[in-house]
């Protein structure tokens, strides 16, 4: 499959990778009254650019299906310290990595399927029976 960006293991196109993004991490940061508390910091020390563009076609189709509205494909160059547990940044808009795929395990490039993180929006998230898991609470003591 031809996506535009590699031709046979190729090298980049510079102009598919258009967009300036930064890759962050949540930490542990301790402010000045010794408290902890986690922080998004720069996973990379610098921007790095990228593709962005919505999933279209049977990928589209695939992720609708699960339930996973507004899917974003974003890809990078190969880093082999990016993990799904950190965030893209692109100018206003956090997004929150789903999946990481190397094709072809090729080490050339990465595809980081990623969703819109919306505001207020926690890392537990409600399972498929409708509980909370761990550290949430439901709103006023009543039960989902």
């Amino acid at each position: 499959m031809n996506d535009g960006v590699f031709q046979n293991d190729a090298p980049y196109k510079t102009g598919h990778l258009n967009k300036r993004v930064t890759l962050l991490k949540l930490t542990e940061v301790e402010d000045e009254y010794n408290l902890t508390h986690q922080e998004l910091v720069d996973a990379v020390g610098h921007k790095v650019w990228a593709k962005i563009e919505p999933l279209r076609g049977a990928a589209y189709l695939e992720a609708h299906k699960e339930g996973v509205k507004d899917t974003i494909r974003i890809t990078i160059r190969y880093r082999a310290n990016v993990t799904n547990d950190m965030f893209v940044k692109y100018r206003d808009k956090l997004y929150t990595i789903d999946t990481i795929i190397d094709p072809a395990e090729a080490h050339a490039k990465l595809e980081l399927m990623c969703k819109i993180r919306e505001a207020g929006e926690s890392s537990a998230e409600p399972t498929e029976q409708g509980e909370l898991t761990a550290g949430e609470e439901s709103a006023g003591g009543t039960e989902l």
